[in-house]
């Protein structure tokens, strides 16, 4: 079985969260998960790192401000998923 790249694992969890089916909690819970399987090959960068950031914005964002951050979150969700890798 081929393993997944980098980029893969990231976005294979943005569909259900642009669908409105994942939360910012889910897709937070899986970046975590695919975090550590890519650090053991490379640190993160470019969008994956733009992502975790927006990821870490939201839970440190008040009430006010988190719509503002998840609109943040599609739209960079939406151009991760346009960029083959």
């Amino acid at each position: 079985m081929p393993t997944s790249t980098p980029h893969l694992l990231i976005t294979q969890l943005l569909p259900p969260f642009l669908r409105g089916e994942a939360s910012v909690i889910d897709l937070t819970f899986g970046m975590n998960t695919v975090v550590g399987q890519i650090a053991q090959t490379r640190p993160l960068h470019g969008a994956e790192t733009e992502l975790f950031a927006l990821l870490e914005r939201w839970e440190q964002a008040g009430w006010d401000e988190r719509p503002a951050v998840v609109d943040d979150l599609r739209n960079l969700a939406r151009s991760m998923m346009a960029t083959p890798k």
